[in-house]
């Protein structure tokens, strides 16, 4: 038992503490394709559900034709694509692609600072990662177990994806 507390007290504190870096910390130059899977890679890494090169140059390509992110300038990006990058990873686990797009391209249309919609998108999903981390470790201060805390995670998960298919579809 006390090695569930500890596997349970790790993968929250993991997720708990991930941050993402703000518009500032990211590059302000142009880059290549392979830079640009570098640094999603090393923004990403200690993300507890992130995989060792799950972002490739085809799903960027992919990306770029099906209008989800902007298409380079002279085959180069920029800190935009940099950020659309992160955020697709992020929700694409959530949502259908199409839809994460339609998500990217509202925002980027709002007329609104990409610096200030991007440090509000971090902001939020790091608020979101401590909620979901205090919530599971209330459960297991409780008494309960690695399948009642991830049971927790998982019913908390379905209901938020619900909730956001419902408002998305509503506007179709």
């Amino acid at each position: 038992m006390a090695a569930e507390k500890e596997i349970i007290l790790r993968s929250a504190n993991e997720i708990s503490e991930f941050r993402l870096p703000r518009w500032e910390e990211l590059p302000d130059l142009d880059i290549y394709m392979d830079q640009l899977l570098s640094l999603i890679s090393r923004y990403l890494q200690k993300y507890p559900e992130y995989e060792e090169n799950s972002m490739t140059s085809s799903m960027v390509n992919n990306y770029v034709k099906q209008g989800i992110m902007p298409p380079p300038e002279k085959k180069k990006y920029n800190r935009v694509h940099i950020a659309v990058l992160i955020a697709i990873h992020i929700m694409k686990s959530s949502l259908p692609i199409a839809l994460v797009g339609n998500l990217v391209n509202e925002s980027l249309q709002s007329g609104k600072d990409p610096g200030e919609l991007y440090n509000s998108f971090c902001a939020s999903f790091e608020q979101v990662c401590k909620n979901t981390a205090q919530d599971v470790l209330g459960v297991a201060e409780k008494g309960g177990g690695r399948s009642e805390v991830a049971m927790l995670a998982t019913l908390r998960a379905s209901a938020e994806q619900s909730l956001a298919l419902g408002i998305l579809k509503s506007r179709e």
